[in-house]
């Protein structure tokens, strides 16, 4: 593809909640998606 697309969502989902343990690792997933793909 050309050009950019600004970021998109495919579900639409306004909040999420959840519980993690105090001292646990947890991975966050962000469910956003544009053009070019940002680099991290």
């Amino acid at each position: 593809p050309v050009g950019f697309s600004r970021p998109k969502f495919s579900t639409i989902d306004k909040t999420r909640g959840f519980e993690v343990a105090q001292d646990r690792g947890v991975t966050l997933i962000c469910p956003a998606q544009a053009h070019p793909v940002p680099v991290i």
